[in-house]
């Protein structure tokens, strides 16, 4: 399942919850479900942890390319939160998202 979470001022987190299938639906998500699944993921290491990362941000299993990639950076120092972010700013997650948010 792909979700893309919206914050509304003094609203709290909403998410579009959809797949790459299509089919969405927004749905409200308390702070501490957010943390939680954000904990749980960065609790994972190097490939597990791309590979989730991949499932939740673009609701697909990581290429072989993209996931060595990824991996690489970690062990070169790299931040996960960098390569969380490179991900979600993708070209790729760039056109998901657009194409759930309507």
């Amino acid at each position: 399942m792909l979700m893309k979470i919206r914050m509304f001022i003094g609203g709290g987190f909403h998410v579009l919850e959809g797949t790459s299938r299509g089919g969405q639906r927004e749905v409200a998500m308390d702070h501490g479900t957010i943390i939680l699944k954000l904990q749980q993921l960065f609790q994972k290491e190097n490939e597990a942890f791309v590979a989730e990362a991949y499932r939740e941000f673009l609701d697909r299993e990581p290429d072989p390319q993209g996931l060595r990639q990824h991996v690489r950076a970690l062990r070169a120092g790299i931040p996960k939160i960098a390569v969380i972010a490179a991900i979600v700013q993708s070209d790729e997650a760039n056109r998901l998202y657009h194409r759930l948010a309507r």
